[in-house]
């Protein structure tokens, strides 16, 4: 039995455009995704002879049964390339809420699939490996890259950019969730829209200017969910009154974040953790 640790990063999305249902019941999008410093921790224990997978994780409010992604990537790979699987178990230190926005099952997933990968000694190119983790997850195919992109399509067209910009980004996990089913559902129903400008957000973070074009930053799983969810509306104004910064939802939430210049960001956090006793608040990075 080998032991082997891996960090599993979350995201986030500044500005989010659905440019139309699919017939599939799929959602066409034009988005950012970047990665930032918000980890899961998985401890694997990887066993010589064949078996099954086991899950254990303190977190109660997370599936440990076939229901969580890890289930799926297992059960995919095994099955795509034809080896035998391999008894293994996974302690899964939860430290990226659910129902957030911030793709913490789908980065556990990916980070999984690129392990087992690897592990077997690489039998899927990185085309099959991309195709199998669309499979699974719209979002999987972003962190097996891992670099920040336009997202484009269902999750599956990856254009990659270089972010420069130096700003911290504090996010602010209420103790309420949205599922992404429901979040999609709502943005079916007639709206006014405002679009992101997915351009000038690039252009933004590669020159490092991103607080001089905050109002370019619109996303439409956001505006769904306060025309629905009084909850959110009162959240998101509680931010920005406490904080007196703009405050942005990440894909379907419920997780809103603002930046923050170095200089700032650690006293901001320390009061913002005081205020907001029963979120999560954590200081993060790009990476």
């Amino acid at each position: 039995m080998k032991t082997y640790r891996l960090r599993a990063n979350a995201k986030i999305n500044i500005g989010l455009n659905i440019l139309r249902k699919k017939e599939n019941g799929y959602h066409e999008l034009d988005m950012t995704m970047l990665p930032i410093s918000y980890y899961d921790m998985l401890t694997l224990r990887v066993f010589s002879e064949s078996g099954n997978l086991r899950i254990f994780c303190r977190n109660k409010s997370i599936p440990t049964d076939k229901k969580n992604i890890l289930f799926k990537v297992y059960e995919k790979f095994y099955e795509k390339t034809k080896i035998k699987p391999l008894k293994i178990k996974i302690s899964l230190k939860k430290r990226i809420p659910p129902e957030a926005g911030l793709g913490g099952g789908s980065s556990d997933g990916a980070f999984f699939l690129k392990f087992l990968n690897s592990y077997h000694a690489y039998p899927l190119s990185l085309e099959e490996l991309f195709e199998l983790a669309s499979q699974i997850g719209a979002d999987l195919p972003f962190f097996l890259n891992n670099v920040s992109a336009r997202v484009q399509g269902i999750g599956d067209k990856m254009i990659p950019f270089q972010n420069k910009s130096r700003v911290q980004v504090l996010i602010l996990k209420p103790t309420f969730g949205f599922s992404t089913k429901e979040v999609y559902k709502l943005s079916d129903l007639p709206r006014e829209k405002k679009v992101a400008d997915i351009f000038s957000i690039i252009k933004a973070l590669e020159e490092d200017r991103i607080e001089q074009e905050e109002d370019k930053i619109w996303n439409d799983l956001e505006q769904a969910l306060l025309s629905h969810k009084t909850e959110l509306i009162m959240f998101k104004e509680k931010i920005e009154s406490f904080t007196r910064k703009k405050a942005f939802l990440t894909g379907s939430g419920s997780a809103y974040y603002i930046f923050l210049k170095k200089k700032e960001a650690f006293k901001i956090q320390r009061k913002c953790k005081k205020y907001f006793k029963d979120c999560e608040v954590k200081l993060c990075s790009f990476l």
